[in-house]
């Protein structure tokens, strides 16, 4: 969905000319994060806003939904996430995410751009290149023995049951590591973003007050709930 120009026009008089706005059917998203992210948690969002609704009223509570759309920045990194955190909410600086209540609005960076993330990726490809590199080299044996070249001018005389133990032991390193990568996604930035996301739903549809002395438990419950 295209944004509304008046809305463009103010979002970037405020984060800065290069900002993009869309907006889905509850939220208008201002973001410096590739399109392809942002399309991913657009999804999330509106997932989190049904799952929210159909959770209270199943409780027999009845969340206003909010008049206009709720917005949400999405930055391409975590420098750009802390500078706006530094002028907004000092406390804050280093978070995944965060909802700032009195704005109300939500804001995140793209964790796929994350050093940590990039870190992960690397290292599991750089394992399936190397299983896939001894496996065509195993294919290729027709003696005991085989010279396996590691890069960088390294190599290795081994035999076909040494190599194998390797390609194995390679194997389970990058299991490892795809289930360190799939952990950081979700547990640094899927679950982050439910969490905030309920924040914002919580005090946008009613269910809490800003301006009211809520109890720790009761606003981290919530958003840990469907987190």
């Amino acid at each position: 969905y295209s944004a509304d120009a008046a809305a463009v026009a103010r979002l970037r008089a405020e984060l800065g000319p290069t900002v993009e706005v869309i907006d889905t059917p509850h939220f208008r998203i201002a973001f410096t994060a590739g399109r392809v992210f942002v399309d991913h948690r657009a999804d999330l969002f509106e997932r989190t806003y049904d799952s929210f609704l159909r959770f209270f009223r199943a409780k027999g509570f009845e969340p206003k939904p909010p008049a206009e759309r709720m917005q949400v920045v999405l930055f391409a990194t975590r420098r750009e996430l802390d500078a706006f955190a530094r002028g907004h909410a000092p406390l804050l600086e280093g978070a995944e995410g965060m909802y700032l209540a009195r704005q109300k609005r939500a804001l995140f960076f793209n964790a796929y751009a994350d050093a940590a993330y990039l870190r992960l990726t690397n290292e599991a490809s750089t394992y399936e290149r190397d299983i896939a590199r001894f496996r065509r080299e195993v294919a290729a044996i027709d003696s005991d023995r085989v010279i396996v070249d590691y890069g960088n001018g390294r190599t290795r005389e081994v035999g076909r049951s040494e190599l194998l133990a390797e390609i194995a032991g390679d194997e389970r390193k990058l299991r490892e590591a795809k289930e360190k990568l799939r952990q950081h996604v979700n547990g640094n930035n899927v679950s982050t973003t439910i969490h905030e996301c309920a924040h914002q739903l919580s005090f946008s549809m009613g269910l809490l007050h800003a301006g009211a002395d809520t109890p720790h438990w009761l606003s981290e419950g919530i958003a840990t709930l469907f987190e």
